[in-house]
C-alpha cells in the first residue's frame, strides 16, 4: 500500500511547527545556527520529525539494527513511543516499509541505521552523532549547547536522508522518490549481520 498523503516526504518532515514529540524543549522550524556541513544556508531549520528520530535513538529505543540480504537492505526493530509494542521497519533501495505506511520518525530511524551500517557513506552524520554523544557523556543534556548539537545532528540526518553521500548542488535527491509501504506486509528478506 503506497502512502496517500499528497505532500512530498520533505514537506512532511518540515510540516510540524509545534514541539518535538517526547522532547518539548525544541520545536519544528526552529532556527539551527549550527547547520549540517552540506547545508549552504545559515540558519537552517529544524525538522521536528527528524529531531524526534534522533531523540528516540539516543533514548536507546532502537532495539536492533540488521543488515539484510541483498546488500543495501536495512531493518530496524524499535520500541513504540505511544504504546508497549515494537515496530519492524525496512529500507531497500528506493522503498521503505513503515508502520501503517505513514511517514513518521521511523523513517529517520531507518536512515540513521543505514548510516551506521554503511559508515563510509555517512561521515558527516556519524561525526555529528559522535560529537553529541561525547558532549552528553561529559556534560549531560540539560544545557543550550546540547540542544545546539541535537539540532545539528537532526540537520545532518536530513541531508543524509535526502542525498546520502551525494552533493546537494549537483546530485539527484533520493528522499522524495521513496516508495512507502505498510510494514504489516514486510518484504521477504534474508538476515545478515546485526549491530548494537
Amino acid at each position: 500500500m503506497v502512502v496517500k498523503d499528497t505532500r512530498t516526504i520533505t514537506q512532511i518532515f518540515f510540516s510540524r511547527k509545534r514541539e518535538v514529540d517526547i522532547f518539548p524543549r525544541l520545536h519544528g522550524r526552529q532556527e539551527i545556527d549550527y547547520p549540517a556541513r552540506r547545508n549552504p544556508k545559515t540558519p537552517g531549520y529544524l525538522s521536528a520529525m527528524l529531531c524526534k528520530s534522533c531523540v528516540v535513538a539516543l533514548k536507546n529505543d532502537i532495539i536492533g539494527i540488521t543488515k539484510l540480504e541483498p546488500p543495501g537492505v536495512v531493518m530496524i526493530r524499535s520500541r513504540s513511543q505511544t504504546g508497549s509494542d515494537f515496530h519492524h521497519c525496512y529500507m531497500t533501495k528506493g522503498k521503505v516499509w513503515l508502520p501503517r505506511g505513514n511517514i513518521t520518525y521511523h523513517l529517520g530511524l531507518l536512515v540513521l541505521a543505514e548510516g551506521l551500517l554503511f559508515k563510509e557513506s555517512a561521515p558527516d552524520l556519524l561525526d555529528a552523532l559522535e560529537e553529541l554523544l561525547s558532549y552528553k557523556e561529559a556534560f549531560g543534556e540539560d544545557d543550550d549547547h546540547y540542544l545546539k548539537l541535537l539540532m545539528h545532528l537532526s540537520d545532518e540526518l536530513y541531508y543524509y536522508a535526502k542525498w546520502r553521500d551525494g552533493n546537494p548542488e549537483t546530485d539527484t535527491e533520493r528522499l522524495d522518490c521513496l516508495e512507502v509501504f505498510d510494514a504489516s506486509y514486510p518484504p521477504e528478506v534474508v538476515l545478515g549481520e546485526s549491530i548494537d
